[in-house]
Order: structure tokens, then C-alpha cells, then sequence
């Protein structure tokens, strides 16, 4: 059991940032990780409508229930990987509701990736990144509030909960950026991508840009402390769904915070 700390309190910065260079040093170990989140077939995010169902129920996409296990088991993937070059290290979030701040020890990172995306209309391009891009100066006053984390808290249905986390939009079809319907449909989690810009825009790209995994590291503490406040609530998924493909974890595995090898403070 090992504990995962706010970005503030994080005592490897130093390790955490070389093990990265590391890794893609090493057989390109990074970007193959990354690759994982761009392969949109793993079905890990609202991309379809949830919507009613002329006198009958509310259609919600596979994806909006996997949304929350499947980047949850990718966390925990990635501090595996991690691991192997530090044992010591975990990934620390960042609570970008009461700190504010862009994380500093990320703002000057320089990685140099090269991925070939599909531009979803059947073709391909190449994408380089000698530096991460972002979106300064940041806009640190419209993150979301402490308000709107709580009102995603008071959610005790888990589809409700995982909409208002992540939110919904479309995906654009030649840059592959999500474009949310509004703010409040933005949902938390796409709204902070969204706000620190460049890469971490990008729905296939993102984790490229290390602070995605400090984001999703508090997305998955909020769902963690919604679990201990609604322990019967969860995905409701069946047969090949419940894989969080391209691993064999299913999702009941991480339903619940006590199965979990990680603690939050």
C-alpha cells in the first residue's frame, strides 16, 4: 500500500521527471504508454450522446461507465512503469480546485515525441513535440471550484456522477480536439484539459503532457472519495465491456477503494 499526495506535498519531483526521460530514453517506453490512450477503439470516454429514448430510457455509451476504471487501471499501468526505474515513485495529483497554480516543476519539461495519429477521417499524420505546448499564461481562475467539485459529489447515481466528472461534447474530426456543449456540459475533467491547451487538448494525445497524469490522478481521488460516500453504486457494465482492454483487468477489480494498492491524502 502506498499513498498518493497533492502535487505541493510530492517529494520525488526531481525522480519523477527523470524517470520520464528514462523511460522514453528507453525503447521509447513513454510514447508507448501514450499510445494506449490513442487507440480510441478501448472505448474510455463519452464519445457518443447520452440521450432519451423516445418513451423509454436513457441511453448512456459504454464508454461514459469505462471512462472512470479504464483511466484508473492506465494510472496505475503507469506507476508500474514508473517503478521500474524508482520503486519509490507513485503519481501525485493535482487538486486543481485549491491549488491554482499550474504545477512549476512541470512548466519547462522538453520532451521530444513523435507519434502517427489518425486524423479520423482514414488517413494519418505525424505529430512532434520538442516541447510541450500549453495554453499561457494559464487561466487559473476558471478551473473548476471547490463548488463544482462538491456538486459532482452530491451526484449518488454513478452515471450522473461519471458525466458530471467528465463531461460531453464531439470530438473534432481533423484536429481531434474535444469541444465541449458549454461549460457546465464540459464536466470537470474536460474542462481543465481544455484550459491548459495544447497537447493535453488533444483526446488522443494528452497523457504526452505529464500533467495529465496528475489530473487524472485527482479525477480518480474525487471518484475514490465518491465510492466510500456511495459503496453500492458503480458501472453497470457486461460481458466484453467490463474488460478495460488492452489489459485483462476487469472492472469490478477497482470498484471498490479497499482493493485498491493506494491510499490518498
Amino acid at each position: 500500500m502506498y499513498t498518493r499526495k497533492e502535487a505541493l506535498q510530492y517529494e520525488y519531483w526531481a525522480e519523477f521527471i527523470d524517470a520520464i526521460y528514462k523511460l522514453e530514453n528507453n525503447g521509447n517506453q513513454y510514447t508507448k504508454m501514450v499510445n494506449h490512450h490513442m487507440n480510441m477503439q478501448h472505448n474510455m470516454h463519452t464519445m457518443g450522446s447520452i440521450q432519451q429514448i423516445a418513451n423509454g430510457p436513457i441511453k448512456v455509451p459504454s464508454g461514459t461507465q469505462r471512462f472512470l476504471p479504464w483511466h484508473r487501471q492506465y494510472l496505475l499501468e503507469f506507476e508500474k512503469l514508473l517503478q521500474t526505474i524508482n520503486p519509490k515513485l507513485y503519481i501525485p495529483y493535482w487538486d486543481w480546485s485549491l491549488n491554482r497554480d499550474f504545477p512549476k516543476e512541470l512548466k519547462d519539461l522538453l520532451l521530444d515525441l513523435t507519434f502517427k495519429i489518425s486524423n479520423r477521417r482514414g488517413g494519418f499524420e505525424i505529430v512532434k513535440t520538442k516541447s510541450i505546448q500549453r495554453r499561457f499564461p494559464f487561466n487559473s481562475s476558471a478551473l473548476p471550484n471547490i463548488a463544482e467539485v462538491q456538486g459532482a459529489m452530491n451526484e449518488t447515481n454513478y452515471v450522473n456522477f461519471s458525466v458530471e466528472l467528465e463531461g460531453r461534447g464531439i470530438i473534432d474530426d481533423n484536429t481531434g480536439e474535444f469541444i465541449p456543449f458549454g461549460r457546465w456540459s464540459a464536466g470537470l475533467h474536460n474542462l481543465v484539459h481544455g484550459l491548459v491547451g495544447g497537447i493535453m487538448g488533444n483526446t488522443q494525445l494528452s497523457p504526452a503532457d505529464p500533467v495529465f497524469w496528475l489530473h487524472h490522478a485527482y479525477c480518480d481521488k474525487i471518484w475514490w472519495d465518491w465510492q466510500k460516500q456511495n459503496p453500492n453504486e458503480g458501472p453497470t457494465l457486461t460481458g466484453q465491456d467490463k474488460i478495460l482492454d488492452p489489459w485483462t483487468v476487469n472492472v469490478d477489480e477497482l470498484n471498490s477503494p479497499s482493493t485498491l494498492p493506494y491510499t490518498y491524502i
